[in-house]
């Protein structure tokens, strides 16, 4: 593995997200928001609806059921939304990358191919399972599959892609398989997004009003609470962090597709000069 390859890798994705961010940002922005509402209604209702219920040991177990299925809907609302996310930024990505205008009408189309979502399922698990474990080596199957996803859309090839993201894979762009710098590159992208998720995890609960930090920063003041060692209810100002927030936690994924599509195009001009040179 070359570091200047590796090193190219990763700064390449940043640059087309960097040169183009406002042509992908408002939408990460708007449907991370979106779907962070139901889980924000969840957390400043729960407490007061709890209370009012007269606490878990009282809960009806038919109220204790419509609580979970509520939860469950918000989560399905959540996951969704973040889905519709994906899609669309990866159709504004795709056609920037390709030099094509941007049309989410012609994507969205090109997406309701049976075939095409068929290839997606299977490579979405592969790449969810890699984003989960990077820590692992879970990047390890970005070198065979790293490419699934963007050839199944601009090829329109099903699970053809599969074959076709391992031989793209092994084409050397400068000294490094495509494969390889698409695994070493979202590697250190997760990194760097854990990295970053940490310190704001650490920011949001040393600073909001339900965070354990001002529980701590209150006792080391000497001031006991009103509310004893029990943690605040969870306010409006921690909903507005949270959806401050909430783009964050979608950033990762949005690079790795920046990092796919950067080193598809590079591979496909690499294929086409050395069929034109055979």
């Amino acid at each position: 593995m070359h570091v200047p390859d590796v090193l190219d890798a990763i700064l390449a994705p940043v640059r087309l997200l960097a040169q183009t961010v406002w042509r992908w940002l408002p939408i990460v922005v708007a449907l991370a928001m979106l779907s962070a509402l139901p889980g924000i209604f969840l957390q400043v209702l729960a407490p007061e609806a709890l209370s009012l219920l007269g606490g878990w040991m009282a809960l009806d177990p038919d109220l204790l059921f419509t609580g979970l299925m509520i939860f469950v809907m918000a989560w399905s609302l959540k996951l969704l939304l973040e889905l519709v996310a994906y899609m669309l930024v990866f159709i504004v990505l795709a056609d920037l990358s390709a030099g094509r205008p941007s049309d989410l009408g012609a994507g969205l189309r090109r997406l309701a191919s049976w075939r095409l979502q068929g290839a997606w399922i299977v490579a979405g698990l592969l790449e969810q399972t890699a984003i989960d474990l990077w820590f692992f080596g879970g990047g390890l199957l970005l070198i065979p599959f790293g490419l699934v996803t963007v050839t199944a859309y601009e090829e329109a090839n099903g699970f053809t892609a599969f074959g076709r993201s391992l031989a793209l894979g092994k084409l050397p762009l400068g000294q490094t398989p495509a494969g390889v710098r698409i695994a070493a590159a979202a590697t250190a992208g997760f990194f760097v997004g854990m990295v970053v998720s940490g310190v704001l995890g650490v920011i949001e609960w040393a600073v909001t009003p339900s965070g354990t930090g001002a529980l701590l920063m209150s006792l080391m003041s000497g001031t006991i609470p009103e509310t004893g060692f029990s943690l605040p209810a969870y306010s409006w100002v921690d909903a507005a962090i949270g959806l401050f927030l909430a783009p964050f936690g979608l950033l990762p994924t949005v690079y790795l597709m920046a990092l796919q599509q950067d080193t598809y195009w590079r591979v496909r001009t690499l294929e086409e000069e050395q069929g034109g040179a055979a």
